[in-house]
């Protein structure tokens, strides 16, 4: 059973899913970033950057808490069954929105899923 997955990509979003310690490569082509995007002309996606618009987690342990970095830096914890649209509210995380986007949990198991929109040319 797969343990991280790219589940949605188009052009300008992603939607990443993760049960475990896990990276997701952002920038670059379709050879190192997972989220690089390929059309039907077969034009390949260089993603710049990408800023997280939404996230939602759930833990099945009381104190297992997601940790999502970018960076080296921590963006955001979340814990228990969690979601926060950060886009519906005007102010999607772009700290280090270049760098990969590092999940992590620590104290129990869980899923977690994460919304990013994307910068790219071709």
């Amino acid at each position: 059973m797969s343990t991280s997955l790219v589940l949605k990509n188009s052009l300008n979003e992603a939607t990443l899913w993760a049960s475990t310690n896990t990276t997701f490569v952002i920038a670059g082509n379709n050879s190192v970033s997972n989220v690089s995007y390929v059309n039907s002309d077969n034009l390949v996606q260089n993603v710049a950057s990408a800023s997280i618009r939404k996230i939602i987690c759930s833990t099945n342990a009381t104190g297992a808490v997601w940790t999502i970095s970018r960076g080296g830096n921590v963006a955001w914890q979340c814990s228990g069954n969690f979601t926060f649209d950060f886009q519906a509210h005007g102010m999607p995380l772009t700290q280090d929105a270049a760098a990969n986007v590092v999940v992590g949990i620590a104290g129990g198991a869980g899923t977690i899923l994460i919304d990013i929109s994307k910068v790219s040319n071709y």
